[in-house]
C-alpha cells in the first residue's frame, strides 16, 4: 500500500503485556509509511472508550475475550510472520477507515475482507480463525466471490486484489 499524503495515517495503539514483543511489533509498525504510532500499553483496560486510535494490535492468549476497547483491533500471536501482522492491521484499518480499494460494487464487505486475507497468504482455515466464522462459511464466501470475479485459483484472485484500483465500496 503506497503513503498517500492526503489519507491521514492509521493511528495505531499497540497492547501487549510483554515488553519485548511491543518494542518488536512497534518497530514494525513503524517501518509502515501509513500506520503512527499513538500510543503503547501492557493491558487494554487503559483504552476502554479511547477515541485517539483507529485501530489496536493486540497481544493476548487467542482464548481470552475480546479487549474492552472500542475500536477495531488485530490478534497479535508471536507465531505470526511479519507481512501478515501487517496485512491483517491494513485490513481491518481500511474497513474501518475507508481505505481498502473498491474492488468491486458486487463484493460485501465480508467478501472484501475474505479475498483480502487470501491476498496475504492466509489459508482457509486462518481465514475463519481471524474472522471468527467457520471454514464452511470461508469457502462458501470464496466460491460467491470466484463466481463474481471469474477468477478461479488463490493466486488469481490475489492478483486481482491486488491490481484493482479504486475507492471504498458501501456494499453490506
Amino acid at each position: 500500500m503506497e503513503s498517500n499524503r492526503s489519507t491521514p495515517p492509521i493511528r495505531t495503539v499497540i497492547v501487549d503485556p510483554y515488553p519485548l514483543s511491543r518494542y518488536g511489533l512497534m518497530a514494525l509498525v513503524r517501518a509502515q509509511p501509513e500506520f503512527v504510532i499513538v500510543r503503547a500499553v501492557a493491558t487494554p483496560t487503559s483504552l476502554a472508550r479511547n477515541p485517539e486510535a483507529d485501530l489496536a494490535l493486540v497481544h493476548q492468549a487467542p482464548d481470552a475475550p475480546p479487549p474492552p476497547i472500542g475500536i477495531p483491533w488485530v490478534l497479535v500471536r508471536l507465531t505470526d510472520a511479519p507481512h501478515r501482522i501487517i496485512a491483517s492491521a491494513r485490513q481491518v484499518a481500511g474497513v474501518r477507515t475507508s481505505r481498502i480499494p473498491v474492488i468491486a460494487k458486487t463484493l460485501s464487505r465480508r467478501e472484501l475482507e475474505v479475498v483480502g486475507l487470501v491476498a496475504s497468504g492466509y489459508t482457509d482455515i486462518e481465514i475463519a480463525d481471524a474472522l471468527y466464522i467457520s471454514v464452511r462459511t470461508v469457502r462458501s464466501h470464496l466460491d460467491r466471490i470466484r463466481a463474481k470475479t471469474g477468477q478461479r485459483r488463490r493466486a488469481e484472485l490475489t492478483r486481482w486484489y491486488l491490481d484493482r484500483p479504486g475507492e471504498p465500496t458501501d456494499s453490506a
